[in-house]
């Protein structure tokens, strides 16, 4: 995870070096993870079955960086089974969730019907992906994945809005409107703006680093 709690403070805080901390999802100890490859961020001191403890790609986390920290990992209570769950990133009602390597289709289908509003943002780089065009930022086009794997079908039929990033652009698929259509976007920066002039009422001033 990106951030963790200051137990002295009940603060969020970010990883810095040889630090302890509390998990924001379960309360368990935490330590910062500072190396020189990976983003800093923080893992669980002993194994727990914790959802935050799972591997989180540089991916991940340089997307979460790129948010304040007040709606980054922020807890909530799922509409549909009044469980505790942790968002990658919440503003308002609206939830964002970045999705490199799903672990479980059966925890991104729980994930999905745990708020009304909630968006997925997908690693798509090595999909296969064909007849898109890139260059139109105007208007809906028809999408379609070429060759089905199991990972693309389960995404095409995730009734909520799915983004997928590519190394050419952005792709967001409605699925709740413009079901077989998609919309390019050229970079995060104007992607995020997007959603939040669409679903929300904040107008958060970003500064993209990746």
């Amino acid at each position: 995870m990106l951030y963790a709690i200051n137990r002295e403070n009940n603060e969020k805080i970010e990883p810095i070096p040889n630090i302890k901390a509390k998990c924001i999802y379960c309360d368990n100890d935490v330590h910062s993870k500072c190396g020189a490859i990976k983003r800093w961020h923080f893992a669980h001191v002993k194994f727990t079955d914790c959802p935050s403890n799972l591997k989180l790609s540089d991916w991940v986390l340089n997307w979460k960086s790129n948010f304040p920290k007040e709606y980054v990992d922020i807890p909530y209570i799922g509409k549909k089974d009044s469980k505790k769950y942790v968002a990658d990133v919440k503003i308002e009602n609206l939830i964002i969730d970045f999705q490199y390597a799903p672990n479980s289709w059966e925890n991104v289908l729980k994930h999905a019907t745990s708020n009304p509003l909630y968006i997925f943002v997908i690693y798509g780089y090595k999909f296969n992906l064909t007849n898109i065009n890139y260059n139109n930022l105007e208007e809906w086009q028809p999408f379609n994945f070429k060759t089905k794997t199991e990972t693309q079908a389960i995404w095409n039929k995730i009734y909520k809005p799915v983004i997928i990033e590519t190394e050419k652009g952005l792709i967001v698929l409605d699925n709740l409107k413009r079901k077989g259509t998609c919309k390019i976007i050229k970079d995060k920066l104007t992607l995020v703006t997007y959603l939040l002039k669409k679903y929300t009422k904040n107008q958060l001033t970003l500064n993209f680093n990746v």
